[in-house]
């Protein structure tokens, strides 16, 4: 399977050395869990697109952390290269400021959350199953770490999971479009790092909230399997 990897970020110089940049996560986590599938890189920050997007089964596109309604130029490209992709029904998984940009490129509201940072790692509980969600689960653990959200669904959105952080967590547009709010790609380390060295902007009580969960399970394994088949099928 021939998934373009469209990297909105990179890991900062200080924190490399725990995981890699983001490729590597990616890479890892799909080697461990669907060698199949073959990523090919585009730094969309650098300008860097597919000269054909009939080349690839699917795109995904990374975190960031920068804010989808911020008016950088590369934003505002990539704003207009999803409602491409949209539009040409081909199929888009975006995690976290990738899943914001779904909503927010398509008509619907993205903000700074008056609940704060979620992060560690938290459950979602999913509200709309799907034929594509095997093996089937009512609920699955993620890694988070943000504090933008979706608040509202684009026209003919579908809310597939929410938790009590974040009421949508994932959703679904049509059969090729999926957002999905928490990191499957991130490892724990690379997320205990990342908020110890965000401790400036993330308070206290939310760090020590957060750092009671990282030895909770995680559903990487499901959760790729879903988005395989949402690949593959997406109905």
């Amino acid at each position: 399977m021939r998934i373009a990897l469209l990297l909105c970020d990179h890991v900062k110089p200080e924190l490399v050395h725990v995981s890699g940049d983001y490729p590597e996560m990616f890479q890892a986590m799909f080697a461990k869990h669907a060698p199949e599938v073959r990523l090919t890189v585009f730094d969309i920050q650098a300008g860097q697109y597919p000269q054909d997007i009939d080349q690839f089964d699917a795109f995904l596109s990374s975190g960031s952390a920068s804010s989808v309604y911020e008016q950088h130029d590369w934003i505002l490209e990539f704003t207009l290269f999803v409602r491409q992709l949209f539009a040409a029904e081909k199929k888009f998984i975006g995690i976290c400021f990738g899943h914001q940009m779904i909503a927010h490129a398509l008509g619907a509201d993205v903000e700074l959350s008056e609940k704060g940072w979620g992060v560690g790692i938290k459950k979602s509980r999913v509200v709309n199953k799907k034929p594509w969600m095997t093996p089937e689960s009512r609920d699955f653990s993620m890694l988070l770490s943000h504090r933008d959200q979706v608040l509202s669904l684009p026209p003919n959105g579908e809310l597939l999971a929410c938790n009590e952080h974040c009421e949508i967590s994932m959703f679904q547009i049509g059969k090729n479009f999926l957002g999905l709010q928490g990191h499957p790609e991130f490892t724990r380390q690379y997320a205990k790092a990342l908020m110890q060295f965000r401790k400036n902007i993330i308070p206290l009580d939310i760090r020590q909230r957060a750092s009671n969960t990282f030895e909770q399970s995680l559903d990487t394994q499901v959760i790729v399997s879903w988005m395989l088949r949402f690949v593959g099928n997406g109905c």
